[in-house]
């Protein structure tokens, strides 16, 4: 990544698939290596495969993608392939964004 487009993903940009613009991102460097850079991305809305399209709109694609959290719905240490229950009133608030 170069800094034009980590302020463009910052403003916000327009989307493929006639999504329209998306939300400003907080985007933070992890690390930089030499042919792979480690950027966390915290969206506040989940469009259609938004990340990736988010990306493409800059140049660049996304190798791997970790979802950490929906809303104020964390997955914590839950192992890959797993799944657990979610109390339906935080999900609710999830969704609606009324967290």
């Amino acid at each position: 990544f170069f800094e034009t487009q980590l302020k463009m993903l910052r403003c916000g940009v327009p989307l493929s698939g006639g999504l329209g613009m998306s939300m400003p991102a907080v985007v933070d460097v992890v690390n930089n290596k030499e042919k792979n850079m480690c950027v966390r991305i915290t969206i506040t809305e989940g469009k259609n495969r938004q990340l990736r399209r988010m990306l493409l709109a800059v140049g660049s694609q996304a190798l791997k993608i970790h979802r950490v959290s929906f809303g104020s719905v964390h997955l914590g240490d839950l192992p890959v392939d797993h799944w657990r229950r979610v109390d339906p009133h935080a999900l609710t608030r999830a969704v609606d964004g009324t967290e």
